[in-house]
């Protein structure tokens, strides 16, 4: 739009709102014009989904090119944004299709798409979507479930259970080439560890031990590995 100055004596007609300042009539001037540039930045509207995707299986899980389609967005600049369901900037990918999910773990996440002119603030990871500041639009949210499969999940089993002289400790999806076995009494005394390597990654696990010399009683069997990926735990009774 453009803004003028009018001065004027006398009568002057023709100055209201949708009349045009051409047919102005009387005695009077404008001055020159400055130009105003309105900015009225829209996210648009977002259409597919919502996906649902398994995780922690180390396959990559990426939103298809074709699964997400954006219209009426408009603005100088645009970023797609992820948060979680309370508006919490988990990433901010180049492009929707650029996100693996399967990193991301169990949970439910949004994708917006964002759309600004001029300086944006607060948009950082960490920060929440509603405290955004500048001339901006956010779209309509693409929800995206995210599950893991129960049978890709650690699992321990220990027999017998009860145990008398020996137990066989087993380990289901361990992934890992080393494990560190502990047993702790109900206390939280530590009785037994050991620790076993092995040469290659091993995902399921096989262990026999020699309780024999532990004491009759309710225990707790904890097995973990030196990077820490690992936690698991097992009640065992031991006669």
């Amino acid at each position: 739009c453009l803004v003028w100055h009018l001065s004027f004596n006398g009568e002057l007609t023709g100055a209201e709102v949708g009349n045009n300042a051409a047919d102005l009539e009387g005695d009077y001037d404008l001055s020159n014009a400055i130009e105003v540039y309105r900015n009225q930045p829209e996210g648009g509207e977002l259409s597919g989904g919502p996906f649902a995707f398994t995780v922690g299986d180390g396959k990559a899980d990426h939103i298809p090119e074709d699964g997400i389609t954006l219209s009426g967005n408009a603005g100088a600049y645009s970023q797609w944004v992820v948060t979680d369901e309370e508006g919490n900037i988990l990433g901010l990918p180049p492009t929707f299709t650029a996100v693996n999910f399967d990193d991301a773990g169990e949970g439910v996440c949004l994708v917006w798409h964002l759309s600004f002119d001029g300086e944006l603030s607060g948009a950082e990871v960490g920060n929440n979507a509603a405290d955004l500041e500048g001339c901006y639009s956010l779209s309509n949210p693409i929800r995206v479930e995210r599950t893991e499969d129960k049978d890709k999940q650690v699992k321990i089993f220990a027999y017998p259970n009860p145990a008398r002289d020996f137990v066989k400790i087993g380990v289901k999806n361990a992934d890992t080439d080393n494990i560190i076995i502990r047993i702790y009494s109900t206390s939280g005394s530590q009785v037994y560890e050991k620790e076993i390597k092995f040469y290659k990654t091993k995902r399921n696990i096989l262990v026999a031990l020699n309780v024999s010399r532990i004491e009759s009683g309710f225990y707790i069997v904890h097995i973990t590995n030196k990077e820490k990926t690992l936690s698991v735990k097992k009640r065992l009774i031991i006669k």
